[in-house]
């Protein structure tokens, strides 16, 4: 027989889904403990059927899948909302903890994460916030939570969330960027309410809507555990983030939205790294690129130029007294290539750089016009990043290279070890030619 650990660790390969544990980007550096065909083999709803299958099989399958069943509730609806209230309810029962007996809800316990869609038709009555509080009484253990809030959240939800939750939430996403009633019955996560979640180790304001301008700059605006943040450089994200005092930051996401023209607010960006630029060891910043023929007499032209869609350089996060502790730097191919020059010293504790969105075709040197890769892959240099020695093409693997590819890509690898780099795949391989095939080669 197999044991019981094995079936719940095959249950969780079958029904993964990254967002369902974790909201932020994975560290690329770190190995997954899910092969990578399996990050994106499943979505949630096919995970979710997946999950009702397995509790239907036998008891013993139930008591083990029902700890998936019940780890991520998803709510979208004033109905459903209804249904997963009754259904944690219905499963309370009487238990001892540390010698006191308690009502405890045998499904709501395994809860780690909730996800709220409050939109304007599911949240134009105090039902929906009177079952979500209900729903919230039932899950102790959680982990995560995210909502959506396109209407105001009542003063006394809101007050209600710190108290479930203020020593146990490790991250919060919130997004009320949609949000635009005002009103003295009803607030936002303003930053009394945000600062008693002490225990946050990730924050994410990428659609965070802000506060009041009598907010920002308030004394004491802690969140002493918090190690990771996601952020935009929208004003409100930005402003929000400089006025918390964060001691333990070291992992930031930038995300440049993409709207035209885009709104750049760099001087907000400048107090925010003025504030927390030194903490910070792991940087990675997403932005979506603008595709341009490369002949614009040929609109159809298979050749195009993939360019950044908006003005902001990485050469900014690198320059004297800014990220000074920086070690891993994460950004996309078709970012303004860093123009090392002019940097006045150079960065000294930069180990890893890691390009998303590289391909075959863009590092071939037959190409009629040389690609942003190609630029970033040559600006790399110990001159100017003296303890640089990994670069990772992340989403790049060597095993799934076509062979003309793959020798394009140990060129590059060559190329490198000259400089004294590691050149790898996505999987952190080297990948170098064996004797004989060097021969062939």
């Amino acid at each position: 027989d197999i044991p019981p650990e094995i079936w719940l660790l095959i249950f969780q390969y079958a029904t993964y889904i990254p967002e369902s544990h974790n909201i932020i980007p994975a560290d690329p550096f770190q190995r997954s403990r899910f092969p990578r065909m399996a990050m994106g083999a499943n979505t949630p709803v096919l995970s979710m059927r997946t999950k009702w299958s397995l509790v239907l099989v036998c008891r013993a399958w139930r008591q083990l899948a029902t700890v998936l069943l019940y780890e991520h509730l998803v709510i979208r609806s004033l109905r459903r909302a209804l249904k997963i209230c009754s259904t944690l309810r219905n499963s309370v029962r009487r238990a001892t903890i540390n010698g006191i007996e308690v009502d405890v809800s045998e499904y709501g316990q395994w809860t780690k994460h909730i996800e709220v869609h409050a939109h304007i038709r599911t949240f134009d009555t105090m039902t929906f916030a009177e079952v979500l509080y209900r729903i919230l009484q039932c899950c102790p253990n959680v982990r995560i939570l995210s909502g959506t809030w396109d209407r105001p959240i009542p003063r006394w939800l809101m007050a209600a969330l710190p108290r479930f939750y203020g020593s146990k939430l490790e991250l919060l996403q919130w997004d009320s960027l949609s949000l635009t009633t005002r009103s003295t019955d009803v607030c936002t996560l303003t930053p009394e309410f945000l600062t008693a979640f002490h225990s946050l180790r990730t924050l994410d304001l990428r659609k965070f809507g802000g506060w009041n301008e009598t907010d920002y700059g308030k004394p004491n605006l802690a969140l002493p555990r918090l190690s990771h943040l996601l952020l935009t450089t929208n004003e409100s994200s930005l402003r929000t983030a400089t006025s918390l005092v964060l001691p333990s930051l070291t992992h930031v996401v930038v995300e440049v939205p993409y709207f035209y023209p885009v709104p750049l607010h760099l001087e907000h960006l400048d107090a925010f790294l003025e504030a927390h630029g030194p903490k910070i060891t792991y940087l990675e910043v997403v932005s979506s690129p603008m595709y341009i023929s490369a002949d614009d007499a040929n609109p159809d032209a298979p050749h195009t130029v993939v360019l950044p869609s908006h003005r902001l350089n990485i050469a900014c996060f690198l320059m004297p007294g800014v990220c000074t502790h920086l070690q891993d730097l994460v950004f996309d191919v078709h970012e303004h290539v860093i123009d090392f020059k002019g940097i006045p010293t150079p960065h000294q504790s930069l180990r890893r750089v890691g390009l998303r969105g590289l391909s075959g075709e863009a590092i071939s040197p037959e190409r009629p016009h040389p690609s942003q890769a190609i630029y970033h892959l040559k600006s790399f240099r110990r001159k100017y990043l003296p303890s640089l020695e990994i670069v990772r093409t992340l989403g790049f693997y060597g095993d799934a290279m076509e062979k003309p590819t793959l020798g394009i890509f140990i060129q590059w690898t060559e190329f490198f070890e000259k400089r004294g780099i590691d050149l790898q795949d996505g999987e952190g391989v080297v990948w170098l030619w064996a004797d004989d095939e060097e021969d062939d080669a």
